[in-house]
């Protein structure tokens, strides 16, 4: 019975958790990110946000230029970092 009760507890967070983050995100549009507005988004360093997507843990860049600019789309830093979290938990 208390096993239960705490997954409940457990899942109405994640839920409420999701549902917040959901309207954050409807809230503020979906546009092409700067690495350097990643790494402030992410808390992760420019140089190490292009080792990781060299490595393959980071998603690659959703548009890069012909002079090597590269950009994310928002959705896609969320996504990514929203799958990361689930497959933590």
């Amino acid at each position: 019975m208390m096993r239960a009760e705490s997954e409940n507890n457990l899942l109405e967070a994640i839920f409420n958790e999701m549902q917040e983050i959901k309207r954050a995100f409807h809230a503020d549009e979906d546009r092409l990110l700067k690495t350097s507005e990643v790494a402030k988004m992410t808390g992760i360093t420019r140089a190490s946000i292009i080792k990781m997507v060299e490595d393959g843990s980071f998603p690659e860049p959703d548009w890069v230029s012909e002079s090597g600019y590269k950009r994310w789309w928002k959705s896609t830093i969320y996504t990514f970092f929203n799958k990361k979290q689930a497959l933590a938990s």
